[in-house]
């Protein structure tokens, strides 16, 4: 279950008991997930006066992020993302600096193999 929090560094937090996955979405959108992470860590997390300073201190430490890449393409300009916005009109890190980024979800690619 997604749940928007109040930090300085954390947007949202999702997790799946049964699995036992932790998906951390950071301000700025990034996502990264975390296998492995018991029920009761998710437990004290959420409980933490400071979820930054927990997750540095008991989750990034002892865990390996994945980085969740997810599929958009910007509004501006239609360009999936990437490096170029043509509404910029140069090199970017992200969409999300442009002041004109409104996602659109892209259908995902399936894998043939």
């Amino acid at each position: 279950m997604k749940i928007e929090i109040k930090s300085s560094n954390i947007n949202s937090v999702d997790y799946d008991e049964k699995e036992e996955k932790l998906i951390i979405e950071f301000i700025g959108g990034s996502k990264y997930q975390y296998d492995k992470v018991l029920p009761q860590l998710h437990k004290d997390f959420m409980e933490a006066e400071s979820k930054g300073k927990f997750f540095y201190k008991n989750i990034k430490s002892q865990f390996i992020g994945e980085k969740i890449e997810e599929k958009h393409q910007c509004n501006g300009c239609l360009h999936s993302i990437g490096n170029f916005c043509a509404i910029l009109n140069r090199i970017v890190d992200n969409y999300f600096s442009c002041k004109k980024y409104e996602p659109i979800a892209m259908e995902k690619e399936e894998s043939h193999g």
